[in-house]
């Protein structure tokens, strides 16, 4: 059973509908529900500035009034570089008091810095556990993050620990991305979820790469046929020349397609045909949209119009069955 964490703040706040720069904005809900909580207030009465940094002081102070604490009790500060005079003083010395967070060193709490995803799991877990005596129920299955290996060891029990709730999740080609720094936007969002506020309105990012066939629409009963072992080349816009232009080998744009599109070498093309359906172990289904040349073991599959991801280099290279869909 996922842990849900309602905890309402007494303070009002501007509405986040009157924030010009979160209207269209993709977390408009979780910036709508955590204003409207007075978890967060905007930069002005206009703005919310969704994409500026999280910083350590203001992630906890927000924390504490999703927490509803009293911080009457702790008007001094913990740290050499958090004045007593900061809007987040009071917030972190009681963080720290309640071992919520640590310090960047002995003395110091940095609380300028921006907070990374990775120190956002820890701080949550640790909160969590505050909370809960440490007796926190698990019933989701974790997916393991392309880039674990640059998770810190400090921080990857709690960043598996944000993934089983849903709070914190890796984006769509499965990666974490542990040491990005937070924007305002994201921090409401897990505010949001953290509060059992999981939009439907907002889209959350898979955390694995493989497409199953119950969630690919009408290819629950086909057959596949084993086509062979192939190696991958994974490209996305940028990855290839000229930079950016999606193009192909033969020049062709490649597209996201139903389901993403494929080049194969000229005698698959010529064998199976533009548009036949094919299913990469590891990565899912794929739409032949063109030839690359006369290698023939080898599949290209284009990623996205993004930059290149540590999915795209995880997987380039790999040697994986493939299968035609019929």
């Amino acid at each position: 059973m996922v842990l849900m964490v309602f905890i309402l703040a007494s303070s009002a706040a501007v509405s986040a509908k009157s924030f010009a720069d979160s209207e269209n904005h993709w977390a408009k809900y979780s910036i709508d529900f955590v204003t409207d909580e007075g978890y967060f207030v905007g930069t002005s009465d206009q703005t919310f500035s969704p994409n500026e940094k999280m910083t350590r002081g203001m992630f906890i102070a927000v924390l504490a009034r999703v927490n509803g604490a009293d911080l009457s009790y702790f008007n001094y500060s913990a740290f050499s570089d958090v004045r007593a005079t900061d809007y987040y003083s009071s917030a972190v010395t009681w963080a720290y008091q309640n071992d919520i967070v640590a310090g960047t060193s002995k003395e110091t709490f940095s609380p300028s810095q921006p907070v990374t995803r990775e120190q956002i799991c820890l701080i949550l877990s640790n909160y969590l556990h505050h909370l809960n005596s440490g007796d926190v129920a698990d019933e989701r299955e974790n997916k393991t993050f392309y880039d674990d290996y640059k998770i810190s060891k400090w921080a990857r029990d709690a960043v598996y620990e944000m993934q089983s709730y849903g709070y914190l999740v890796g984006d769509s080609n499965g990666c974490f991305r542990p040491t990005d720094n937070t924007t305002r936007a994201e921090a409401a969002v897990v505010f949001s979820r953290l509060s059992g506020q999981f939009f439907e309105t907002y889209k959350v990012v898979q955390t694995e790469t493989t497409v199953t066939t119950d969630k690919v629409p009408n290819l629950d009963k086909a057959s596949k046929t084993l086509l062979g072992s192939y190696r991958l080349t994974c490209y996305c816009a940028g990855c290839n020349t000229p930079s950016g232009s999606r193009a192909t080998a033969c020049g062709a744009l490649a597209t996201a397609g139903e389901f993403g599109t494929v080049a194969v070498s000229s005698d698959l093309y010529a064998s199976l045909g533009a548009g036949t359906v094919l299913y990469i172990e590891g990565v899912g289904y794929r739409t032949i949209q063109d030839k690359h040349g006369n290698t023939a073991n080898v599949i290209d599959v284009y990623t996205g119009d993004g930059p290149c991801t540590c999915w795209t280099n995880a997987m380039s290279g790999k040697i994986c069955n493939v299968y035609v869909v019929k």
